[in-house]
């Protein structure tokens, strides 16, 4: 893919010569102007065609730099290997569009037209077994989508707090995995379907929950996480946890209330 032409250049930018032995100025190489100029805005409306959010922490510090450099709208090659001095897999693999999803843009657009025809059912009720729960708007609907490589979209109501319940259990197995290893874990939970309700307390036939995201499975993974702790201090660890994945939300807090009903 490359970027539109450029419709300002800077006479006075021109260099005799080319940084060709920088891997940035390589990589980049296909979107600059005759006069080695990268137009900022070209480069971030690309990260977004590409499902890559300027808030994305893995380009905290370029996106910081790129602010900081002499031109306003552009940056020059020669300027590259200090805006761009810390190797980058992402932004690798968006310059030479290998990303998981190459063509995000479909993507998006095949994403936006099933929520279109999704919202419109307005059938069905809220849970009703916790009060919280009952309590949501039913009108409330979102869809967020974020794949291997970190490419992003939200689309409808998807900055509205809610009760995560069940789906914290891809979190909690996430946490005993990267503490433990998948052999400690899955000494003590299996990996496969149950066939029965979610919520049914039931082991396989190696007396093991059947798998992580059914009651039985994630109970067993949050018991491991952080077992050399004190309850408290194990509550504040996973919390903790949370709060850096959802890194820069304050919206992030537990409720009693509801977890006196698990």
């Amino acid at each position: 893919m490359r970027m539109s032409s450029l419709s300002k250049t800077n006479p006075e930018k021109a260099v005799d010569s080319n940084p060709a032995d920088d891997l940035s100025f390589n990589l980049f190489k296909p979107f600059l102007d005759k006069q080695n100029l990268l137009n900022k805005k070209d480069f971030f409306d690309l990260l977004e065609r590409k499902g890559i959010y300027l808030s994305d922490p893995r380009l905290e510090g370029i996106i910081q730099r790129l602010s900081t450099t002499k031109e306003h709208d552009f940056v020059h090659a020669d300027e590259f290997p200090s805006v761009f001095k810390e190797k980058s897999a992402i932004l690798e693999k968006v310059l030479t569009n290998n990303l998981v999803i190459p063509n995000f843009e479909e993507f998006k657009s095949k994403i936006v037209e099933i929520y279109s025809k999704v919202s419109r059912n307005t059938e069905g009720k809220v849970a009703n077994y916790i009060p919280q729960l009952a309590r949501m708007n039913p009108e409330y609907f979102g869809i967020s989508v974020c794949t291997a490589d970190g490419q992003r979209l939200d689309i409808g109501d998807t900055n509205v707090s809610y009760s995560v319940q069940s789906t914290s259990k891809p979190i909690t197995y996430c946490l005993a995995l990267e503490e433990l290893g998948v052999n400690k874990v899955h000494q003590h939970v299996g990996r496969e379907p149950s066939g029965r309700g979610f919520n049914e307390l039931t082991l396989n036939q190696d007396g093991l929950p059947h798998n992580p995201m059914i009651n039985a499975g994630a109970i067993m993974c949050a018991s491991m996480i952080r077992h050399d702790l004190g309850i408290s201090d194990r509550f504040d660890y996973v919390l903790n946890q949370w709060q850096r994945l959802d890194r820069k939300s304050t919206r992030l807090n537990s409720s009693h209330q509801i977890i006196s009903y698990a």
